[in-house]
């Protein structure tokens, strides 16, 4: 992955970003980053943005502030 990631990049000049789609690829993602200085996106956090879309955070509507 560490070989494989600058050599893709030096193929692809104009790269923005790169997305590891495999859960097995994700432990190498930070190694990918400062290989290549590009974003590293995962299938994970990609599954934790849809789902949090899905089930978002509710707030308080009266919220406790002492400044009342």
């Amino acid at each position: 992955m560490i070989d494989a990631a600058p050599a893709m990049v030096a193929d692809i000049p104009d790269l923005g970003a790169i997305v590891l789609e495999c859960t097995n690829m994700m432990p190498y993602a930070l190694d990918v980053r400062k290989a290549t200085g590009l974003p590293v996106f995962l299938i994970h956090s990609f599954i934790s943005w849809f789902q949090a879309g899905l089930l978002p955070k509710g707030f308080p509507l009266e919220l406790d502030d002492p400044r009342v």
